[in-house]
């Protein structure tokens, strides 16, 4: 699986170039002169991120949005490149708020492409899908086949990452059939070796995966005739060791050593990432041929050079399960079941990945009772003598564990009602402010007599300006602000929107804030993907607890359990 990352890493990421020079030579250099000095910097972070903070500030002093959100997305590459993954993806959760925040329309696309390939590698399995539906609807829209493809190329990793690998290359395969449709005529030449290159590299991987090593040889060979893997050495290392992996399953162990060697002399030096693949490999073979100590050593080695995250080992399963039998072959029984347990662990792991969060909820639930009515079973035949006290410890705790579960899902249906209600009235109301209108019992300004018609017509009129505009979005949106915009004071203002609305300034203000972010948490996939923090601050709320406080006030739920129900129904 390694491999197909760095296929996408050269044609997916569209990775912008970084800023390299000193500071004191930066002043006067506008920005295309800028970024020609950046690329000898991708694995120096140091040099990399205080150069870029220069980028970043002359971009905002001058109030230059895109190359704001240059800075930004480029942060997000420089993690990427140096293999910071978990970082990168944090960035990228910046990238789509900024984006969004500024309606940025002509970075969309490369926004959403480098969002997929970004949390596809940080194992954000959630946003990779919402990054590729984003995909596919710009891709709908502007009728972009190059796009779409793309797109489609993605979920065919995601289905060959979730063991699918069948359904992967059927895909695949239909995919090749459609490069050569006539309605491509928008891809050039290059574009389509680039294309045919990333299904070919998909499908060696996928019957790798299935131990059809003749199959995926056909491929991998056909890979090295592609003019943009001859011209590209990093890609030529890869296919190498790909072909290695597959000379192993054929037990041709002399010509995988031959390919091991040959991707030795491209792309130098190998990194980290390398060093772990070529680890894996080595150990594979020495394993297969029973040299258990080699198998050790190669794998070992390996990880002593590349330290596996937490969001990798879901995918490095194969390695600890050959040092397992590794081990075992050597007698050393302590290490054999190290390891295999770590392959048990990376094993659950890669199934969370295709499951649900509610779903391994829900296992680990059935688990923990399971395990409790087993410890009463053991002690039942083990100490008669306290059978009646372990039985009724047991119906205690069974009795608690319904009393949570009966109050879990009546809050559960509970809640369901009132989301049910809530939809209705989103699906009743013609427009978004109808939705949650609520009316204070106490108003600020009770008597608006002294405000003439003329006035109050003038500041109705701002306020629907504004709303326009969505300012309540803005964290600096107060009474103040607003009557100054508006070009009245504040006491008028609070009397208008008391006797006109029926509720004080910070109501109108909340509700609109809500009812917005109601409708757009069921139209916006991505948005639905945000922390309840950065929906918090999207709205104009500086906490997360302010923010569920108000809409949990108006509607009754939960912001998290609103998301998850309008999931479903989205």
């Amino acid at each position: 699986m390694k491999y197909l990352f760095n296929f996408f890493l050269v044609f997916l990421f569209a990775f912008p170039t970084y800023i390299f020079a000193q500071k004191d030579t930066l002043a006067g250099k506008d920005y295309i002169e800028l970024t020609k000095l950046i690329k000898a910097q991708s694995k120096d972070t140091t040099q990399g991120f205080a150069l870029l903070k220069y980028y970043q500030t002359k971009a905002q002093k001058e109030q230059n949005l895109e190359r704001e959100f240059e800075a930004l997305i480029t942060y997000s590459a420089i993690y990427f490149e140096n293999e910071l993954f978990e970082k990168a993806a944090e960035k990228m959760d910046q990238v789509l708020l900024f984006r969004s925040r500024n309606d940025l329309i002509a970075q969309k696309e490369r926004t959403y492409k480098t969002a997929m390939l970004v949390y596809l590698r940080s194992g954000h399995i959630k946003k990779t899908y919402a990054a590729i539906d984003s995909t596919l609807v710009i891709a709908d829209k502007t009728n972009d086949l190059k796009l779409r493809l793309s797109a489609n190329q993605m979920m065919e990793l995601l289905d060959g990452m979730g063991g699918n690998y069948r359904l992967t290359i059927t895909r695949t395969k239909q995919n090749l059939k459609n490069l050569n449709n006539p309605d491509l005529k928008q891809l050039s030449s290059e574009s389509k070796n680039q294309q045919l290159l990333l299904n070919q590299s998909i499908l060696a991987n996928a019957y790798l995966r299935l131990k059809i090593a003749d199959s995926s040889v056909i491929y991998l060979n056909e890979l090295l005739q592609n003019p943009i893997v001859r011209n590209d050495s990093c890609i030529i290392k890869i296919t190498y060791l790909q072909l290695a992996e597959a000379e192993i399953l054929l037990k041709n162990y002399s010509t995988a050593n031959k390919n091991v060697s040959k991707a030795k002399q491209y792309c130098q030096p190998f990194s980290k990432m390398d060093s772990l693949l070529l680890g894996g490999l080595l150990g594979r073979m020495y394993l297969q041929q029973e040299d258990y100590e080699k198998s050790i050593v190669a794998l070992e080695n390996a990880f002593k050079t590349y330290e596996i995250n937490e969001q990798e080992e879901a995918f490095t399963l194969d390695y600890y399960k050959i040092l397992a039998e590794a081990y075992k072959g050597k007698d050393n029984l302590e290490k054999a079941n190290f390891y295999f347990q770590k392959y048990v662990n990376a094993s659950e792991k890669f199934g969370s990945v295709r499951d649900t969060i509610q779903r391994g909820k829900q296992i680990r639930e059935i688990n923990q009772f399971k395990n409790v009515l087993e410890f009463l079973k053991k002690e039942k035949e083990g100490k008669q003598s306290n059978f009646n006290y372990l039985l009724l410890g047991g119906s205690i705790v069974i009795l608690i564990l319904l009393f949570i579960l009966l109050k879990f899902y009546r809050n559960k249906k509970a809640n369901e009602i009132k989301f049910d209600a809530l939809l209705a009235k989103i699906k009743a109301a013609e427009n978004p402010e109808n939705i949650i209108d609520t009316k204070d019992e106490v108003l600020e300004e009770t008597n608006s007599t002294d405000v003439s018609e003329e006035v109050t017509n003038h500041i109705l009129d701002g306020l629907k300006k504004l709303e326009e505009k969505e300012y309540f979005l803005k964290q600096e949106c107060n009474s103040y602000n607003v009557a100054k915009k508006i070009g009245t004071n504040t006491s008028y203002l609070s009397k208008v929107i008391n006797s006109h609305f029926g509720k004080n300034f910070n109501t109108y203000i909340n509700d609109l804030r809500i009812n917005y972010v109601i409708i757009r948490l069921k139209n916006d996939v991505i948005f639905r993907s945000y922390s309840i923090q950065s929906i918090a601050e999207e709205v104009g709320y500086k906490s997360a607890d302010s923010f569920t406080k108000y809409f949990k006030k108006d509607t009754g739920l939960n912001p998290s359990f609103y998301i998850k129900e309008i999931k479903n129904v989205a």
